[in-house]
């Protein structure tokens, strides 16, 4: 999963929507699973895992709502997606959000 999100630096509460393919480009089933948003900011040590929602399972998609501490500054984040199913974990990887500052005002 290739994808680059666009967040600004310290914003948090609204949503960031997702849907996850096989390798095959059919939706990947979410039905029974339970999903974690890890996110790291490259270059450091720092590293969140916070809670994702399922919207709908058989059509891979689900939701990330993020907290104040996932893009607290400046920088590039890796993401990773983690698919916990019952005897199974599955993890999307190549997700990255920039996050840029915000635009001063007067």
């Amino acid at each position: 999963m290739d994808t680059t999100i666009d967040v600004v630096a310290g914003d948090y509460g609204y949503t960031i929507n997702f849907t996850l393919q096989n390798a095959d480009s059919t939706a990947f089933d979410l039905t029974g699973a339970t999903l974690a948003m890890k996110v790291q900011k490259q270059g450091t040590t720092y590293a969140l895992s916070e809670s994702m929602t399922v919207v709908t399972a058989a059509s891979g998609t689900c939701k990330y709502l993020p907290s104040s501490a996932a893009f607290p500054e400046e920088g590039i984040y890796n993401l990773q997606i983690v698919c916990t199913f019952s005897g199974a974990v599955v993890t999307f990887t190549n997700i990255k959000a920039v996050a840029s500052a915000k635009v001063p005002t007067n």
